[in-house]
């Protein structure tokens, strides 16, 4: 191959310059200078590019491999419930922002802010993708994904004030339900953990986003206060998880759940799948192998009792629910909730930013508390989890790096198409989780892991295409709905707003 080029580039100079000879014109050769410096100045086909700064930056994923058939599954509708919350917040304060005065944005913007935000989470009848509706969508994403496909998300009917007989999960059969446990214990428990999971999992979208891709901000010495007004949206969800699992386990929990079976009547469709959350789920990881049918009958006398009191629980159960609630006030740990988007140093001359929280999640095995930290150099964007995994007798370890947004600059074509912006992302994840994910770990200990890549391409200066793509072992991940081993994927459209 070496020698085929060797005589075609010599060819080449003979016939170039038997044309100048017969031409009699000299050939003009670049000097030295000129050829290093055309070198110099062509731009690669891959490079380093600036990160992206946009203060809203809308996700459309148009295809998921976690919806089915009417189901939209986790990742679209975690997407779209950040998308909403933060348009909202920053479309609010923008426009409190267009006069001027500090003073009404204090005492009017975030006052009105903190209304609309708390209106959006807890008004029935409101046919918009927000965090109550995407709590019961993690709902319904399990269900969905073990084959119970016709389920019917609640938020969306109006029913007054009355929270607790609006925001749940309905259409589901005591035989689905049955059959369902008996398949997959797992699945069944994280069915009704799922809604919280949801939750938390929106703060970490949010805070996320606004720590990536935020342009702006303020810098209080070496602290960095993020300017977008997130943080009512953050504190509605982190005190509605940790109020929630403190209800669960109070006598509270008791009262509240006979008042909603007294007014379920003899519909078994139209009842809540599962009734108080925690109760269900610290209930279903102490009894995987206790057929469903072993709840008892419904005080109706028709159907299965499927709500679980505190009163149901024995005292370990109460013991560990009450230690699991107390676990979740660990997601307050957040700086994010003050408004602090970071804090900055230098190492050498590189300037960085970084932030950490704590994150808690209820597991099909029990609970799990991560250190999740962030960090941003330049064009580098590091997203990193230490995380314990609780099961009854035994703490695991594990650990996610995500490397976020790596910025790359493409010329495919030099000359021909002018310099692309690309994105590219991935996560690895290595874990050990018990076998089969059972409390107990009456099975063992297993290792896994998850291997993510994403790349985001702006074919427009504010449009971007996405792809991703995944593989996982068995094992839980917060907002993956597979528990068992899965390749999984997405597709869509991103926009920077502004």
């Amino acid at each position: 191959m070496c020698r085929t080029l060797f005589f075609l580039c010599a060819l080449s100079s003979l016939c170039t310059e038997a044309r100048a000879q017969a031409d009699e014109r000299p050939i003009k050769q670049p000097s030295p200078a000129q050829s290093a410096e055309a070198t110099a100045t062509a731009p690669p086909f891959l490079a380093l590019g600036p990160r992206l700064e946009t203060e809203l930056f809308l996700r459309a994923p148009l295809f998921v491999s976690d919806a089915k058939e009417g189901n939209v599954g986790m990742t679209v509708s975690l997407t779209l419930a950040s998308d909403l919350h933060q348009a909202v917040s920053s479309g609010l304060r923008h426009g409190f922002q267009l006069g001027g005065n500090p003073w009404v944005e204090v005492l009017v913007g975030w006052p009105t802010v903190t209304a609309v935000q708390f209106a959006l989470a807890t008004v029935s009848g409101l046919a918009v993708p927000r965090s109550s509706w995407a709590h019961e969508e993690f709902h319904r994403a399990v269900l969905a994904h073990n084959d119970i496909l016709t389920t019917r998300n609640e938020v969306f009917e109006f029913k007054g004030a009355d929270v607790d007989s609006a925001l749940y999960v309905s259409n589901v059969s005591d035989e689905d339900l049955a059959a369902f446990k008996q398949r997959s214990a797992a699945h069944y428990s994280r069915m009704s953990s799922a809604g919280l999971e949801g939750q938390t999992e929106l703060i970490r979208a949010i805070e996320r986003d606004q720590f990536f891709l935020a342009k702006t901000g303020a810098q209080l010495g070496p602290v960095w206060v993020a300017k977008a007004w997130n943080a009512p949206t953050l504190w509605l969800n982190a005190i509605n998880t940790w109020g929630y699992m403190s209800t669960c386990a109070s006598q509270d929990s008791v009262e509240r759940t006979e008042s909603i079976e007294s007014a379920d009547g003899e519909d078994v469709l139209a009842r809540d799948f599962t009734g108080f959350d925690c109760n269900a789920w610290v209930y279903d990881i102490h009894r995987p192998d206790e057929p469903y049918e072993d709840r008892g009958a419904h005080p109706s006398g028709v159907g299965i009792d499927r709500a679980r009191h505190f009163d149901d629980l024995s005292p370990d159960e109460q013991a560990y629910l009450q230690l699991s609630a107390g676990l979740s006030a660990l997601n307050f740990i957040d700086p994010n909730l003050l408004g602090i988007n970071g804090f900055t140093f230098a190492l050498g001359d590189v300037q960085m930013r970084s932030n950490a929280r704590l994150v808690h999640h209820m597991a099909p095995f029990g609970n799990t508390v991560a250190l999740d930290a962030v960090l941003v150099a330049d064009w580098l964007g590091l997203n990193a989890q230490l995380i314990a995994y609780g099961t009854r007798d035994a703490i695991l370890p594990g650990v996610s790096i995500d490397l976020v947004r790596l910025p790359l600059s493409l010329s495919p074509w030099p000359g021909l198409w002018e310099r692309t912006a690309v994105h590219a992302s991935m996560r690895t994840m290595g874990w050990l989780q018990p076998a089969g994910l059972r409390f107990d770990g009456r099975d063992g200990f297993l290792p896994g892991g998850l291997v993510e890549v994403e790349l985001g391409v702006f074919p427009l200066p504010a449009l971007e295409v996405f792809v991703g793509l995944g593989i996982k072992s068995e094992g839980f991940v917060a907002a993956r709905v597979e528990l068992e081993p899965a390749i999984f994927g997405q597709a869509g459209l991103s926009v920077a707003v502004y």
